[in-house]
């Protein structure tokens, strides 16, 4: 068994944070606020505001766009991890990220360029992020051997959209909002967990953020570390991230150098325990990289993914695969079976019949004769 696979015995599903693990929101953001504040520029009814309005938006330049974008992604951290259920009135994501651009516009000081319809239309940008290019597949093919959801702090409507725009094929969409909690609250794994049907050990949390890896494995899940540029929030001198070492079950290298750009396990460090931290020396673990892990030959590059094929496992999802592989195979041989049973047939028809003829021709012949 590859030693990846060793780690992660005994998991039946996989639950992936989005936000920044599945989807790439930064450049998304960044280029759809430059997009739209162009377009406004553009537009007849710029010209109509104030002088001094119009020169601060056009103040604006295309990198401290990327500013705004990253303040308007903070204060959605800082919106739910303050959440407490059943002390706040609920508010969904949809919502915050509405009311959150009004309260940025306003703080940049350009409150009253964009018409209110025009902020909710912005504001619903999230639901079209673009996905890491790993994705897509990754999720497909970690399909085959696993159940895959999401676990987000995104509503259901949200969530239904990402899936669709990116085609990541999430069996399961799981919200946290489901629950009436936001991520990091203990509820909304175990929640998972039970929407999934399984124990807290037999489902890993797979996220580019490790304060969301500590809060899974705190209730018990296994954890799937995969590096994104700037997701972090852990920064690499931080005591929290050298210990993270001694606990993600299965992660890229978390060392600042060293690393080669392969995709297999590195050979087990005795010293440590059996079930902790697989390291995978590449630059980045990604979706990818993660099927390559639970293939049969834990030795193939990246760009060889298309042909492998993961190990079995004994899943509802797998054995309803193979009976039906079963049936389609069972028919083609009926149909062979038969076609060449009527071909056999007809040949054995025509043969007597051309028997017959001759036969008749033969003693009608002798009958003639003189």
């Amino acid at each position: 068994m590859p030693p990846v696979v060793e780690t992660l015995q005994g998991v039946k599903a996989l639950t992936f944070d989005v936000f920044g693990t599945v989807v790439d929101w930064r450049s998304t953001i960044h280029s759809e606020l430059i997009r739209r504040a162009r377009d406004k520029i553009a537009s007849p009814t710029f010209t109509g505001l104030a002088e001094t309005l119009q020169s601060r938006f056009r103040g604006i330049s295309d990198g401290s766009w990327g500013v705004f974008a990253q303040e308007w992604r903070d204060s959605y951290i800082e919106f739910a991890w303050a959440f407490v259920p059943g002390e706040m009135e609920w508010e969904d994501i949809d919502a915050h990220f509405y009311d959150s651009l009004k309260e940025l516009l306003q703080k940049w000081d350009v409150t009253g360029v964009y018409a209110d319809e025009e902020i909710r239309s912005l504001s619903l940008t999230w639901h079209y992020l673009r996905p890491w290019d790993d994705s897509p597949l990754g999720i497909q093919r970690l399909g085959t051997r696993y159940v895959t959801a999401t676990l987000s702090n995104g509503n259901r409507a949200l969530l239904e959209d990402l899936n669709a725009h990116g085609s990541l094929g999430f069996a399961r969409i799981i919200s946290t909002a489901d629950f009436g909690a936001y991520k990091p609250h203990p509820s909304t794994y175990l929640g998972a967990v039970n929407a999934l049907e399984c124990r807290p050990n037999e489902v890993a949390m797979v996220a580019a953020h490790l304060g969301d890896l500590h809060a899974a494995r705190a209730n018990g899940l296994r954890t799937i570390y995969v590096e994104r540029d700037r997701e972090e929030a852990w920064s690499h001198d931080d005591e929290r991230w050298t210990e993270a070492r001694e606990w993600v079950d299965l992660t890229s290298d978390l060392r600042p150098s060293g690393l080669r750009r392969t995709a297999h396990p590195a050979k087990k460090d005795p010293t440590r325990p059996r079930n902790a931290f697989s390291t995978v020396h590449k630059t980045t673990l990604d979706l990818e990289a993660l099927t390559l892990l639970f293939s049969s030959s834990p030795h193939h590059s990246t760009t060889q993914l298309s042909s492998l094929s993961l190990p079995p496992q004994t899943t509802p999802h797998a054995v309803s695969e193979t009976f039906a592989i079963a049936v389609v195979t069972a028919a083609v041989v009926v149909v062979v079976i038969t076609i060449a049973v009527t071909v056999a047939v007809a040949v054995a028809v025509l043969v007597a019949t051309t028997a017959a003829i001759i036969s008749f021709s033969y003693a009608d012949h002798n009958t003639l004769a003189p």
